[in-house]
C-alpha cells in the first residue's frame, strides 16, 4: 500500500479562525460570515502556508524554490510602476491552486502574493478604517448592517472592491508614512474610478445600485481621510446627489432602509466640509452648494425615525447633529467668506435659531459633568450626542454675535477675549474631553473644535486646541484632522507676526495725539 500516495494535503481553502474551531468556512473575503456573526478575527493563511511542504526538502523539489520568502519575490520598493504589478485585486478571479491549470511558479507567486496583499488590506479595512466611517455612539444596526451590506456588494461591483481596498491601503500608508502603500493606493484608486466609469455607461436610471453609491461615498472618503485625491471630491458629491435625488428623495417611500439615511447623511456631511473649506480660503468654494438638495434632504431625515427610543443620539450615523446646526454654520461661513451679510429676515431666522440652541444649552444642567463611570449604553451615547450639540451651538453663536456687531468682514473671524462665556463653556468642554478617545472618533465636532481655534486669542487656549486635534489624529490618522491643524498654526503664526506691527502703529498714533 502506497501510504504518501494516499496522504492528504491540509484543506487550502477558508480562513484560519474557522480551521482551527473545524467550522466550514463560506471563504467570503474579507471576513466570513462565521467569524463575522461570532466577532472573532478572521484570520487567513499566508503565501507560504499555501504550498505543499511533503517535498520540499528534496534538492531538485519543483516546490524548492516557493518557499522563499514571499514579500521578497519580485517586489521593487522604487517606484510606482512595479508597485502597481503587485496590487492588480484578484476580484472574481479563481485561487490558482483550486483551478488545476499549470502556472509557472513565478505567476503562481504573483497571483497568491497580489491575493494575500488583498486580504491584508481588507482586514484593516474591516479592523482598523470601518470603525472611523460612523460616530462612536450610532446605532449598532447601522455599524454591523452596512459591513454586512458592503461585504456582499464589493463582491460583485469592481468598483467598490478596488475603492474599498483604496481608502484602507491610503489608511495604512498614513499610519505607517509608507510611500509604497501610498502608491498601491492610488492604483486601487485609479481602478475603482475606471471600473465606476465602465458602470456608469451601462447602468440605467431606474436602477438602484447601492454598489455604485458605496463606490462614491468611499471615494470621497478617499479624498478626506488622504492626501492626493481631495480636488477629486467635489465630482464625486455631485455624482451621489444625483442618485439619492433619483432613487431617495424622489422617491415616495423617501428613507425606507437604514442604508438609504446613512448614504444621505455621508453625502451631506461631505457637502458640508467641502463648503465651509478651510477657514484661510477666503476665495469662493470650489464646490457650488446646491441649496434645493439640502432643504429636501433636511425636511426628509426630520420626517424619518427608525429608532425613536433613542431620542436621535442613535439614530444619526454620520451627521449625529440636528441638520439645522449645519446650514446654520454654512450660513455664517457665506457672510465670512463674502462679506456680504444676509437680507434682515434671513438675519432675524438665524438669530432665532441660534437663540433656540442656546436655550437649550442653558437649560442642560449636566452641561459640563463629564460621563460618570457609571454611565452605560443609551445614557453614554446620549451624553456625546448632547455634547456635540452644544459645542456646535457655542461656535455658531460666537460667529453669529460677530456679525450682529457689524465686525464681520470677509476673512477670518476676529478673536474672541477669554472673558466670553460662550468661549469660557468651550473651553471647559475640551478641558473635560481631553484624553477621551470615544470622543476623539466624534469626527462631527472636529470643524467646531478647529473654529474654535481661529476664535481662540490666548496661547494656553490655543495650546488645548492643539493638543486635542493631535489627540484625533493619533486615534484616527485621517488628513482631514492635519488640513484643520495645519491651517490653525499657519493662522496663529500670522496674527503673532502681524500683532507687533499693528502695536507699533497705535503706539505711533499716540505720540501724533501728544504733539
Amino acid at each position: 500500500m502506497n501510504v504518501v500516495g494516499k496522504t492528504k494535503l491540509r484543506s487550502k481553502t477558508g480562513c484560519l479562525t474557522c480551521r482551527r474551531r473545524r467550522k466550514k468556512c463560506d471563504e467570503k473575503l474579507p471576513i466570513c460570515v462565521n467569524c463575522m456573526s461570532s466577532h472573532r478575527d478572521c484570520q487567513w493563511p499566508t503565501f507560504a502556508d499555501l504550498y505543499d511542504r511533503r517535498y520540499a526538502s528534496h534538492s531538485e523539489s519543483r516546490h524548492r524554490d516557493n518557499l522563499s520568502t514571499p514579500r521578497d519575490s519580485g517586489l521593487n520598493h522604487d517606484g510606482l510602476h512595479e508597485e502597481c504589478r503587485f496590487c492588480r485585486s484578484s476580484h472574481g478571479q479563481h485561487n490558482p491552486f483550486l483551478s488545476g491549470a499549470e502556472f509557472s511558479s513565478s505567476a503562481v507567486a504573483q497571483r497568491v502574493l497580489s491575493q494575500e496583499l488583498d486580504c491584508h488590506i481588507s482586514r484593516h479595512f474591516v479592523n482598523k478604517f470601518y470603525s472611523l466611517l460612523l460616530l462612536p455612539y450610532c446605532h449598532t444596526q447601522y455599524h454591523d448592517g452596512w459591513l454586512s451590506e458592503l461585504r456582499q456588494a464589493m463582491e460583485t461591483h469592481k468598483s467598490l472592491y478596488y475603492s474599498i481596498l483604496a481608502c484602507a491601503a491610503s489608511h495604512m500608508s498614513i499610519i505607517d508614512a509608507s510611500s509604497n502603500m501610498k502608491y498601491m493606493a492610488l492604483a486601487y484608486y485609479t481602478n475603482s474610478v475606471r471600473e465606476l466609469a465602465s458602470l456608469l455607461s451601462t447602468v440605467s436610471q431606474d436602477d438602484k445600485n447601492d454598489g455604485l453609491l458605496m463606490t462614491i461615498m468611499m471615494l470621497s472618503l478617499h479624498g478626506l481621510a488622504g492626501w492626493d485625491t481631495n480636488r477629486d471630491i467635489p465630482q464625486h458629491i455631485q455624482a451621489g446627489i444625483r442618485l439619492l435625488t433619483l432613487h431617495v428623495l424622489n422617491k415616495p417611500l423617501g428613507v425606507s432602509r437604514l442604508f438609504d439615511r446613512l448614504s444621505l447623511e455621508s453625502v451631506m456631511y461631505a457637502v458640508f466640509l467641502r463648503t465651509a473649506s478651510l477657514w484661510s480660503d477666503s476665495t469662493s468654494s470650489d464646490f457650488t452648494f446646491d441649496n434645493v438638495f439640502w432643504y429636501r434632504a433636511e425636511k426628509v431625515l426630520g420626517q424619518t425615525s427608525f429608532f425613536p427610543e433613542n431620542s436621535g443620539s442613535s439614530d444619526s450615523p454620520v451627521l449625529g447633529v440636528s441638520v439645522s446646526l449645519f446650514r446654520i454654520a454654512l450660513s455664517l461661513r457665506h457672510v465670512f467668506r463674502t462679506g456680504i451679510l444676509p437680507e434682515i429676515l434671513e438675519l432675524e431666522r438665524l438669530q432665532n435659531d441660534v437663540a433656540d440652541w442656546e436655550g437649550l444649552l442653558l437649560e442642560d444642567q449636566n452641561l459640563l459633568n463629564y460621563p460618570p463611570a457609571d454611565l452605560k449604553g443609551r445614557d453614554i451615547r446620549e451624553h456625546y450626542h448632547k455634547t456635540a450639540i452644544h459645542l456646535f451651538t457655542l461656535v455658531t453663536s460666537l460667529l453669529l454675535g460677530q456679525i450682529l456687531r457689524g465686525s464681520a468682514l470677509a476673512g477670518l473671524p476676529q478673536t474672541v477675549p477669554r472673558g466670553s462665556w460662550q468661549m469660557n463653556l468651550a473651553i471647559q468642554i475640551l478641558e473635560n474631553y481631553a484624553n477621551d478617545n470615544v470622543w476623539a472618533k466624534c469626527f462631527i465636532v472636529q470643524w467646531p473644535i478647529y473654529t474654535l481655534g481661529v476664535l481662540m486669542e490666548l496661547p494656553e487656549d490655543r495650546q488645548l486646541i492643539r493638543k486635542q486635534l493631535q489627540q484625533t489624529r493619533d486615534v484616527t490618522s485621517f488628513a482631514q484632522v492635519a488640513r484643520y491643524s495645519y491651517d490653525l498654526e499657519a493662522i496663529w503664526t500670522n496674527r503673532e507676526e502681524v500683532a507687533p506691527i499693528n502695536e507699533e502703529k497705535n503706539f505711533e498714533g499716540g505720540l501724533h495725539l501728544l504733539y
